[in-house]
């Protein structure tokens, strides 16, 4: 991997999280909160997808070949949807303000946010993240990275229609009425 790459990718990754964990604290209280069977079932899968991102080893032969070309373009590619999908998310969580939180929930006061990335799709964290997550693969190339992918989109969509269930069930009305008028993760598109 390029060297810029290899240090500056990580690092937005980190200045994303630290932003992430600084607002975490400003969250509302909850009225409704999912199993907690449910939230275990991600961490495992998320931790997995992490270990074959992250780490090198076990050198499984073709299963962390990289499968696209060598290209100049595909550094600057990679960093471009890092800024931009971790750029998004964090616009969007900002934006979600005090409704935000890392379980799904129901919060004291719950706000149907309409307005900001939230116009364009239902689910722009999820949105953001996973164009970050499709520069790191881009920039790994390999199946590894794919299954990675894969993982992390089984869960997050696992996790959407939940949401989406409870907010139906909580807005009524309202909430198909912006199903009907928005996407749920990519603009014009699904």
């Amino acid at each position: 991997m390029h060297l810029t790459a290899e240090l500056l990718i990580p690092a937005l990754w980190l200045l994303y999280m630290a932003y992430w964990a600084l607002l975490a604290r400003t969250a509302k209280g909850s009225t409704q909160t999912e199993k907690s069977a449910e939230r275990g079932l991600r961490l495992p899968v998320m931790l997995a997808a992490g270990w074959l991102l992250l780490c090198n080893w076990p050198h499984w032969g073709n299963f962390t070949r990289d499968l696209l070309p060598e290209a100049r373009w595909r550094v600057p590619l990679s960093l471009v949807l890092t800024l931009l999908g971790l750029g998004f998310s964090a616009y969007a969580r900002h934006h979600l303000g005090r409704n935000w939180s890392q379980a799904v929930t129901l919060k004291s006061d719950h706000e149907l946010i309409t307005s900001g990335p939230y116009r364009w799709v239902r689910h722009p964290i999820y949105t953001g993240l996973l164009t970050a997550l499709l520069a790191v693969v881009e920039l790994e190339g390999s199946p590894r990275s794919l299954l990675a992918l894969a993982l992390i989109c089984s869960i997050l969509l696992r996790k959407l229609r939940l949401e989406e269930q409870w907010l139906a069930a909580h807005f009524g009305d309202r909430y198909k009425h912006y199903c009907a008028h928005s996407k749920a993760l990519i603009p014009f598109v699904f």
